[in-house]
């Protein structure tokens, strides 16, 4: 009787052990997936942050209201204020480059959908105008000159020639085309207020 006792006993433990282990095992695969998807959501709001920032520096324009490459305002969210991914997290789903306003027609409105501007291509032609374009490019795998369609179709090797420009060359081409859009607003809109006080 006493033997039977003790293998009532040690199949009580093992069949605990086990019931403990596959609990623990599943516990940790549940974790374990949690920071999977976890890591694969921020590794998503990286790219869909660095692909605001690309926008904004080559002055795209876009579906979402305001003036996306105002230096404080791309897609109506503060992009220097740090809430981007905040906002990405409540309102965005995707942010794709087409051609032209034409393309992008039929996106879902969690879409961000962005186009080079005219003033994408004058930043372009500066870029590539520049004594440094080749050095900036060297190693990509990209033909240069640059393109507007390499702004859409390319936009990561793009970034990738941008991003290693000196920053005070940078900041010299980014600012000469800022200027010159606000001078182009300017006189746009003293020619309106010319025009409704006629």
């Amino acid at each position: 009787m006493k033997d039977f006792g003790k293998s009532k006993i040690t199949i009580v433990v093992i069949i605990s052990i086990i019931i403990i282990t596959f609990i623990s095992v599943s516990v940790i695969n549940i974790i374990s997936q949690r920071e999977i998807e976890r890591e694969e959501l921020s590794m998503r709001r990286i790219e869909l942050s660095d692909q605001l920032f690309y926008a904004r520096d080559m002055f795209f324009e876009s579906n979402m209201p305001g003036d996306l490459s105002s230096d404080f305002n791309w897609a109506g969210i503060n992009v220097r204020g740090g809430n981007v991914l905040a906002f990405m997290d409540q309102e965005v789903s995707d942010v794709v480059f087409v051609h032209s306003e034409a393309e992008a027609i039929g996106f879902a409105d969690d879409v961000i959908v962005g186009w080079p501007s005219e003033y994408s291509k004058m930043f372009l032609e500066r870029l590539n105008g520049n004594a440094n374009i080749n050095a900036a490019g060297e190693g990509i795998d990209i033909n240069l000159p640059l393109t507007p369609e390499d702004m859409v179709d390319n936009w990561e090797l793009v970034n990738e020639v941008w991003t290693r420009f000196d920053s005070s060359v940078g900041r010299v081409l980014r600012n000469s085309i800022s200027n010159e859009r606000i001078m182009e607003q300017d006189i746009d809109e003293v020619t309106e207020e010319e025009l409704t006080e006629e």
